[in-house]
């Protein structure tokens, strides 16, 4: 249960943030997207506001659906599919670890940018922590 518990906590954590940056905010922005090396703090994309409230809104739907695994919320979701959803999860936040081979994840080739740096520090681990915790309770 703690496994879904962490995961609920830090996915509605960072769909909260998404939602901020959605409505104009500002913190932690600026390391928040990956930049392009040949051109010193460019952004390698510029997600718009429904783009970014789409993300949100998929992180929420992730948290719920670790809640309903663990039984936290009544429903009739039938269990295979919160079984498979979790694995989904898992696997998602397993290929943002691995990356793009470019700006983002363990193999990126862009290292020298603020972002890169955070990535490997701060994003790659969160993201390796979803994803193992996301499989945990969707075995168990």
């Amino acid at each position: 249960m703690l496994p879904a518990l962490l995961n609920t906590a830090l996915l509605l954590l960072i769909s909260g943030i998404h939602v901020y940056w959605a409505f104009g905010g500002t913190w932690g922005l600026s390391a928040a997207l990956p930049e392009r090396p040949d051109r010193a703090g460019q952004k390698a994309f510029q997600p718009g506001r429904g783009l970014t409230l789409l993300v949100a809104a998929g992180l929420a739907a992730m948290a719920v659906l670790h809640l309903y695994r663990i039984g936290w919320l009544p429903g009739t979701l039938p269990s295979w599919l919160t079984q498979y959803g979790l694995l989904g999860v898992g696997g998602i936040f397993f290929l943002r670890v691995v990356g793009d081979f470019r700006y983002v994840g363990f193999f990126k080739t862009t290292t020298e940018t603020a972002f890169a740096r955070l990535d490997t520090a701060f994003y790659i681990p969160l993201c390796l922590i979803l994803s193992i915790c996301a499989f945990w309770t969707a075995v168990l």
